[in-house]
């Protein structure tokens, strides 16, 4: 196949898979109108400001770190010594547990799901914690928690949501989900599974032997993970994420932003990239244009994959020597 051939293809199966990701963040929001774009009135009476300042930005796929800075690359001056975007949580409304409802506390789960549907969560630490995890809810009117400890033996699935369209805005019944959910100090998973659908979802620390965090509408931020093996996946909205692989990593983005910053240098990791129209940045690499797949083999035991389809995926690294 001729060069411009193949670039038109390409260029085809990517806006095929932006449209696609798109169509089903239209689903997840619901009633998204012409005037407002994607976010519509629905956003717009379910969320507070500082929630709707995130989904507007992450839903038109132009996330607030990538602007004001250096070529697709993190404004690092709005970043703490901790690797917290330093205004990015400011404006999340998640009550404190004191005002919450204790769904439930399980104990022995070595594999945690996750999934927040027009919802606000937090996974927390508590140091008074054993072998116990506990699931805290927000009792408003039309507030949704299903909890499954019974499918598999340790396995706890814990899924909060909204259900808006249910019910008529004219009734003034509108808003969001809100939980907690407490784990004891450096707990170590199985397997953990976190999923934000038009959702944010805030993880203080997760450790796990597989970690898969994705994100369909909304943002998730990792403020720390450790993980044999570590799954990114974002299809419109934005993750960003802290922590050490022991194996590997993949990042897939099919529209919007990943943001990894991994242990170690760069020297540390072999790469795999596949890039069809996105951006991709590698410590200080910028890797972008039509079907750029690259590999560079450092002789290292750990692995990172990135498949970037039209969006933009930031790689760096804690040791910057």
């Amino acid at each position: 196949m001729k060069k411009w051939m193949k670039g038109i293809a390409i260029t085809g199966i990517v806006l095929l898979l932006v449209g696609t990701a798109v169509t089903a963040l239209a689903a997840v929001v619901g009633n998204a109108t012409q005037e407002h774009g994607i976010v519509g009135n629905w956003a717009e009476r379910h969320f507070d400001d500082g929630l709707m300042e995130h989904i507007e930005d992450t839903l038109r796929l132009n996330s607030r770190r990538y602007r004001n800075s250096r070529s697709h690359s993190i404004d690092s001056g709005r970043y703490d010594d901790s690797g917290y975007d330093s205004d990015s949580y400011d404006n999340l409304n998640i009550c404190p547990k004191e005002e919450m409802e204790l769904a439930g506390t399980y104990k022995g789960i070595t594999k945690l799901e996750v999934e927040a549907e027009r919802s606000a969560v937090k996974i927390v630490e508590n140091p008074e914690l054993t072998d116990e995890i506990n699931v805290y809810m927000k009792n408003d009117t039309y507030t949704i928690i299903d909890i499954d400890s019974d499918d598999e033996p340790g396995q706890l699935s814990v899924k909060y949501s909204w259900p808006s369209r249910k019910y008529s805005w004219s009734s003034g019944d509108s808003g969001y989900t809100q939980g907690i959910i407490e784990i004891p100090v450096g707990y170590r998973f199985r397997e953990a599974e976190l999923e934000a659908k038009a959702s944010f979802i805030k993880a203080d620390y997760v450790n796990a032997d597989e970690l898969d965090a994705s994100v369909k509408a909304g943002e998730l931020q990792l403020g720390s993970f450790q993980a044999g093996k570590a799954d990114f996946s974002v299809e419109a909205g934005s993750i960003t994420a802290y922590g050490d692989v022991e194996r590997e990593m993949e990042a897939e983005v099919k529209a919007g932003a990943a943001t990894v910053e991994l242990a170690g240098g760069e020297k540390d990791y072999n790469f795999y990239l596949d890039n069809a129209v996105g951006s991709v940045l590698l410590g200080d690499s910028v890797y972008s244009g039509l079907s750029n797949d690259t590999k560079v083999n450092n002789g290292s035991d750990k692995i990172v994959k990135i498949d970037c389809s039209a969006g933009t995926v930031e790689v760096r690294f804690s040791d910057k020597n």
